[in-house]
């Protein structure tokens, strides 16, 4: 049996009212993805983002009907980047806290963050993963310049 066809892979996480618009800025300002779209008001919110062919949605509880109804709790969400030591670097240079030291394992070079919802982010480059490859497939750095 073949594997249904996928245009692409989209990630659900569901945040806490109180840490809403932390995570939201979050995502867009300090990893710069890109906002598609946000809707709802109150406690029931949703926004899309965007890095290249990755896709990232934030919800509150019951945002749509059949969402879940409680927050994630312990994502660990990838983002693939060509220089983790310069992403991490550069984050520090913007007054980002938290930033995890830089890991070297079994070839791949990594640093850790979290979310104001408490879920992980790694910043990782894999070992068969050529240092310009997040250039080559369309994404971004997750650091985004900073305007003049």
């Amino acid at each position: 049996m073949s594997a249904p066809g996928r245009d692409r892979l989209r990630v659900l996480l569901v945040v806490p009212v109180d840490a809403w618009e932390q995570t939201r800025r979050f995502y867009s300002q300090t990893l710069g993805f890109e906002e598609e779209y946000e809707r709802g008001e109150g406690d029931r919110r949703l926004a899309g983002y965007a890095d290249g062919p990755s896709r990232l949605v934030l919800a509150t509880p019951g945002a749509v009907p059949a969402m879940p109804e409680t927050p994630t709790r312990g994502a660990v969400i990838l983002l693939e980047v060509a220089d983790p030591p310069a992403s991490r670097a550069a984050l520090g240079s913007r007054g980002v806290t938290g930033l995890g030291p830089i890991v070297d394992q079994d070839g791949a070079c990594f640093f850790e963050l979290c979310d104001p919802a408490g879920n992980r982010v790694w910043c990782i480059r894999y070992p068969d993963q050529p240092d310009s490859s997040a250039a080559s497939t369309g994404t971004s750095s997750p650091v985004p310049k900073r305007s003049a």
